[in-house]
């Protein structure tokens, strides 16, 4: 197991270049170890992790996924990995605008949202 602590704060004491050097490690330990996929149980980890999938080659799945999985419940669309792999947030606001007003977000805290996490 690779233990790897990917919140923010970590990052900002760590730095960007150390915490993307050990993302590429622990993909890496873990296409050795034959490893088909990554999960993580921090949903900041999670967020961090599906920025990578494609350049590592390598599917990060949602932890909750996997328990649905061993208890033979239906896939559910992971929404997020979808929207930070597509990086578009103006795609992001038109999926998400009727989601958003029904729950009172303003149309500018959205994009500030969305820009902070699906911009390239």
């Amino acid at each position: 197991m690779f233990e790897f602590d990917c919140d923010g704060r970590q990052i900002g004491h760590i730095g960007q270049d150390v915490h993307d050097r050990l993302a590429a490690e622990m993909f890496t330990t873990a296409k050795a170890a034959g490893a088909d996929a990554i999960t993580a149980l921090y949903h900041s980890c999670y967020r961090q992790f599906c920025a990578y999938e494609r350049a590592q080659a390598m599917e990060v799945v949602h932890y909750t996924t996997l328990v649905a999985e061993a208890l033979w419940l239906p896939p559910k669309e992971e929404v997020f990995k979808k929207l930070k792999l597509d990086s578009n947030p103006d795609k992001a606001a038109d999926e998400l605008k009727a989601r958003a007003a029904s729950r009172g977000l303003t149309k500018n805290r959205l994009r500030s949202t969305l820009n902070a996490h699906f911009s390239k």
